[in-house]
């Protein structure tokens, strides 16, 4: 939710087949609701592809026969249940909202609510720090920061834009590149990483390609001077 900024609705359809690599920014393209008529193209992070990567090694490691037409995330299952694995359920949208919720109290950010047996939660003592709809809002956010252009971003999360959406046609490069009058999602994938680790290794990586050009650019001029006898 975070990477690609989907509303929580999203996920439960989301199938292993709506994830098409794109390897050379070691990314997804996403395509959200698409068996639906609300069906549009978003990316996530190299982040999040390595994630979903490793989950999806390990439901392949246990048993699992995954297949394009696959939940690309399921209810959890006993890795000994062969029944289970052989047939996994999707994520429900409540499943996720627990998550979520069960996340937030542990890490401190919301505080846990505690009701006496039979006793339910009343609307007034809900806070107003938001779950699922507030990774969404991240991903809006950073995006605009990191300076993404509001065409691209509202491209990105499904926003309706009216005749924009008739006339102007984007493909992946120019969404993920953008141009020299507008920043793409490229622009913001460091913003969007959330693990540091990931982040900084992210940072090596641009630095080892920049080297690389700079040594090729060198050596041309080189091979330059030394043909010219300087």
């Amino acid at each position: 939710m975070a990477s690609v900024g989907v509303r929580r609705g999203a996920i439960p359809d989301l199938r292993v087949g709506d994830l098409i690599p794109i390897d050379k920014y070691q990314n997804y393209k996403v395509l959200v609701y698409n068996r639906t008529r609300d069906k549009y193209v978003g990316y996530c992070t190299p982040e999040c592809r390595k994630y979903i990567t490793q989950y999806l090694e390990w439901r392949t490691r246990i048993g699992e026969r995954i297949t394009d037409a696959s939940p690309l995330i399921i209810k959890k299952v006993d890795p000994e249940d062969l029944i289970q694995i052989r047939n996994p359920k999707r994520i429900s949208y409540s499943l996720i909202d627990y998550l979520i919720r069960d996340l937030l109290q542990k890490t401190g950010i919301r505080e846990k609510q505690i009701t006496l047996e039979g006793q339910q939660v009343k609307k007034s003592n809900r806070t107003k720090l938001m779950e699922c709809h507030a990774l969404r809002k991240f991903y809006e956010t950073t995006s605009r920061l990191a300076g993404m252009d509001s065409l691209l971003i509202d491209r990105c999360m499904g926003h309706k834009t009216g005749l924009k959406d008739s006339y102007t046609k984007l493909n992946d490069n120019q969404i993920l590149e953008g141009n020299d009058k507008m920043a793409g999602y490229i622009a913001a994938i460091d913003d969007l990483t959330i693990n540091e680790e990931n982040r900084l290794k992210r940072k090596v990586e641009i630095l080892e390609v920049k080297k690389e050009k700079i040594d090729q650019l060198t050596s041309t001029l080189e091979t330059v001077k030394a043909m010219l006898g300087i």
